[in-house]
Parts: structure tokens; sequence; C-alpha cells
């Protein structure tokens, strides 16, 4: 029995509408959301997208995928970091609870979505929080400092932290960012605040501590606020600190210890309780055009005791640099030099305190060039042999 050449086409025609309709299907599916063939991630995904949800957290990887839950951030977020496939973790807007810190890895971004306090009524979202409530460091970066040929071996490299905050849940926190034997890392949009755990030792409260580190160590558009001290360099050289918000720390603002080639670049320094910014025992730093306003020591104090300086190198070059009011507990001097190597201060204004600058030097010259004053731009160098100031 033959089939009626009717029923054949009438059949050929659904088929090919049922066809049509699966693929019409497909592309409507895979251009609204993110894909999840087993081909591949889609374009541009971190390795692993981490988000909360009812003190739950989620690890989606590339994928697309659930891989990893619980309770716990700390374990979960230290297990997807130490997986030797992870490169980058994004998390989500939200708060994420630690009572461990965690240990980073050469190559390794972490971001988040914005490390604003405040809520976004238009979108419930509050930006990425990191709550850390243990009594240690948050972050760690720490390469071995091992010697080869002489030289350190900082072998921890390539890391991007930005737009997330750290927080110390009721101040027990040593360090919220500490890299020790590191380069080439990026510190971005990170707002670190209430570490004030500072140890027998006399060790700890920072915001971010950088360590015997070097070459490409970046810390920008970040805020440091309520900390004991908002950022340290120790032992380190050619650290980029710029455009950062560094307020309210119940010690210093920024200290340079014993590095080399450090700028400090138009970052606002007001409102912390001794000195503005503190450098002892460098070289060649250069602070360029920083707002040190309402410290309640000294807004700027360089002590440098080197024995044996080298004429062709400076403590610090001081240069457009806003001084408002400093001194506000300690006395009237705004920025105070007690160094034997040379200083060069430049162009920097000075309102609101009766003594602008104290200098205290031995065996080197400071050279003092143009600073205006709104007010007594009154310089004093007493306290030394006067043969070691150059007005200019």
């Amino acid at each position: 029995m033959k089939t009626p050449k009717k029923s054949v086409k009438i059949v050929s025609l659904t088929l090919i509408s049922l066809l049509i309709g699966v693929l019409v299907g497909v592309y409507a599916t895979g251009s609204s959301s993110i894909p999840t063939f087993s081909t591949g991630p889609y374009a541009g995904a971190p390795s692993y997208t981490v988000y909360t949800n009812n003190s739950w957290y989620f690890a989606k990887n590339a994928y697309g995928a659930i891989e990893h839950s619980g309770t716990n951030a700390s374990y979960l977020v230290q297990t997807i970091i130490t997986e030797t496939e992870t490169k980058s973790i994004f998390f989500r807007s939200g708060d994420y609870y630690f009572d461990h810190g965690l240990t980073l890895k050469s190559g390794l971004i972490m971001s988040g979505e914005g490390s604003h306090a405040q809520r976004d009524l238009t979108n419930e979202t509050y930006g990425t929080n990191f709550i850390y409530s243990g009594s240690g460091y948050f972050l760690s970066l720490l390469g071995t400092g091992a010697l080869d040929g002489g030289y350190y071996l900082h072998n921890v490299y390539d890391v991007k932290l930005k737009d997330f905050r750290i927080i110390s849940e009721v101040g027990n926190g040593v360090c919220g960012i500490y890299a020790d034997n590191c380069s080439r890392i990026e510190i971005h949009n990170v707002r670190v605040q209430n570490f004030t755990n500072i140890l027998p030792s006399g060790f700890g409260g920072y915001g971010i501590l950088i360590r015997r580190s070097w070459t490409a160590v970046e810390v920008t558009h970040c805020s440091l606020v309520m900390n004991c001290y908002g950022i340290a360099l120790n032992e380190s050289n050619l650290i980029y600190v710029g455009n950062c918000e560094i307020t309210k720390n119940s010690k210093t603002g920024i200290a340079l210890i014993a590095g080399n080639g450090n700028n400090i670049e138009g970052n606002n320094v007001e409102l912390n309780s001794e000195e503005g910014i503190w450098v002892k025992g460098g070289k060649n730093d250069h602070i360029y055009g920083n707002w040190i306003s309402r410290s309640g020591n000294r807004g700027l104090y360089i002590a440098n005791s080197a024995s044996s300086p080298i004429s062709t190198e400076y403590a610090c070059v001081v240069e457009f640099n806003h001084f408002d009011d400093n001194n506000l507990v300690s006395g009237p001097s705004q920025l105070q030099i007690y160094s034997g190597i040379e200083n060069v201060i430049m162009s920097n204004y000075f309102i609101n305190a009766d003594l602008s600058i104290s200098i205290e030097t031995f065996a080197c010259t400071t050279y003092i060039y143009y600073n205006p004053s709104y007010d007594t731009n009154y310089i004093s160098d007493s306290g030394a042999n006067s043969t070691y100031c150059q007005y200019v």
C-alpha cells in the first residue's frame, strides 16, 4: 500500500517546523543566559564566582556549575584558591564572614563588586564586604625570600586585589593585607578598616603592610581608615601609593621604614592621631602632591640617621604638598626633619600653623626651596647647625 503524497508533505513540513523551533529555542536560551555547554566557559569567565545566600556560600566554576558550597567562607575560599587551575575569583555583592585569614598565591586575581559601605537603594546591593573575626592576618602574600646569588627571590607575584572592603569585626586583626617578599602586586579600590591589634612585640595594627618587596607594587584608590597604621612600607623599594584616602588611623597614616625610591603621590592624609607621614631610615623617597592635614603630631616627620650619606642621594624629595593645621596635639610644627642625608623641600604650601618647618639636620644639607604660606611661614633651624640648611 502506498502512502499518499499529501500525507508525506504534511509530515515533512511538521518535522521542519519542529527543527526550526528547537534551533530558535536554543539560540534564545543561549543569548539570554550564561552558556553551560561542555565545549568551554563563556568569554572572560572567572575561574570561580562566589556568592552568599542565607549564611551559605557557593562557588560556581567557569562553566556556571556550583562546584563548592558550605557555611564556612574561610574554608571554601581557601579551598578554591589552592586549586591549581584557579586564576581568578569574583565575589558578588554581599557580606562574607571569615574566621580565618587567607593565603594567596602568584597569578591570582581577586575582585568584588565595590568597596562602598552604604547600600545602593536602587538595586539593594551592598558591595563586597569581607568581615574578619580572627586575630591575625586576613590576606597574606608570603614569598619565601630565599637568597639566589645574593638577591632575595620575590616568588609571590602577579597578584591583583580590587573592588572590595575588609573589616576587622571587633578590631582584633593584626593586618588587613600583608605582602612579604613580593613583586608585581596591584591593590586597587580596596577599603581596609579597624585593624588595631598590636602584638606585645609592637608589631601589628596595619591596614596594609608591604615588607621586603619591590618592582611594580602599586596601591591605588584605596581607603585605609580607623586602623593603627593606614599603610606601612618596610624595607621595600619602588612602591607606588597614590590617590588613596588615609584617614582617622590611631597612629600613623603612612609609614616608610628603611626603603628606597618609594613614591607617595596625591593622597588625602587626614585626621591621623600621630604623624600623617613618617619616614624613617630610608632614602630617595618622593612625597608629591599630597593633602596632609589635621594630624595629631607632625604632618610629615623625616627621621633618618644614616651615618655615611651619599651626596647624590636624598632621604626625601618633598614637593607640591599641602600642609594644613597639623600638630593638633603635640606642638606647632607641620614638617620636622631630623636627618643625616640630604633632603629637598620644594614648593609646598603651609597654612594654619605658627611653625611650618622644624629642622634638626647634621652632616648634610637640607635644601629649602620656594615654600609659600598663607600664614606665617616660619622655618626653625635652631636645633641644628644652620650651616646645614640652604634656603633658596
